[in-house]
């Protein structure tokens, strides 16, 4: 079943339950419409709020997975090498177009942002990503 407008417009504002918020990942990973619906939520937010998430609790070496919501892509490993209050560098095996909106997932957190750019670094990239959502999950693994 797909999440109500006003489930995607809390898990946006951060005042789901871990459970519920968990809920929502889990079918956004699948589910491209609500993607999309929330990547609209997100972007209409960001250009609203200067206020940025935190992401605190992240760190340099963090595994993630990450999921584009604006294309079909598979899912895709990245390690976090850099972070700040308002965004993340990630090396990853395969380039990200820039202005992609992108669900990483780590152990313990959800985040969702854009994609600033993208540079190679050897065989592999990093991508610049500007937060614009983070979530704390009751559990899971990536």
């Amino acid at each position: 079943m797909h999440p109500t407008s006003e489930d995607l417009r809390r898990f946006v504002q951060g005042v789901l339950t871990p459970e519920e918020a968990s809920q929502i990942v889990a079918h956004l990973g699948g589910c491209l419409a609500c993607s999309n619906q929330l990547g609209e939520m997100l972007r209409d937010q960001s250009s609203q709020d200067a206020q940025l998430p935190s992401a605190a609790g992240v760190t340099s070496g963090t595994l993630v997975q990450v999921r584009t919501l604006d294309t079909a892509k598979d899912r895709l490993y990245g390690v976090i090498v850099a972070r700040s209050v308002s965004g993340l560098v990630l090396r990853l095996g395969q380039t990200l177009p820039a202005g992609i909106l992108v669900l990483m997932r780590s152990k313990d957190e959800v985040f969702m942002g854009d994609v600033l750019a993208c540079l190679a670094t050897g065989n592999q990239f990093e991508a610049k990503i500007r937060l614009h959502h983070v979530s704390r999950l009751s559990s899971g693994s990536v």
